[in-house]
């Protein structure tokens, strides 16, 4: 048995074509990123997404709608408070924090609103 009998499974070359289709993807949007100094954008938006997908979980919506709401609303509200290069993390970090904050009171808020809070 050779190391390359295992690419005789079609799951197997499905993986590798999809793995280096995202190495690809992956390269190119990384090289633009690091040349526009995005690269904090490109760590906020992951957590934002996963705060809005966990959102619309707990209101009984589908996750990827509001990992869709939440990353692309973050990203217009980047454009939109940062437009010079040395206030772009400041924005990204204060929409950050409000984002996760959001996600952390939503919880509490459901059950407040259902009068399980005092």
């Amino acid at each position: 048995m050779t190391m390359f009998t295992i690419l005789q499974y079609s799951f197997i070359q499905n993986a590798f074509l999809a793995g280096t289709c995202v190495a690809v993807v992956a390269a190119v949007a990384g090289y633009f990123m690091v040349a526009r100094g995005l690269t904090f954008a490109g760590h906020a938006l992951p957590n934002i997404g996963f705060a809005g997908a966990a959102g619309a979980v707990l209101l009984g919506v589908d996750p990827v709608i509001g990992l869709y709401v939440f990353t692309i609303g973050a990203a217009i509200g980047i454009g939109i408070l940062g437009k010079e290069v040395n206030e772009r993390d400041t924005s990204i970090g204060i929409i950050m924090t409000f984002a996760l904050g959001l996600w952390y009171s939503l919880p509490f808020a459901l059950l407040w609103l259902r009068g399980a809070c005092l």
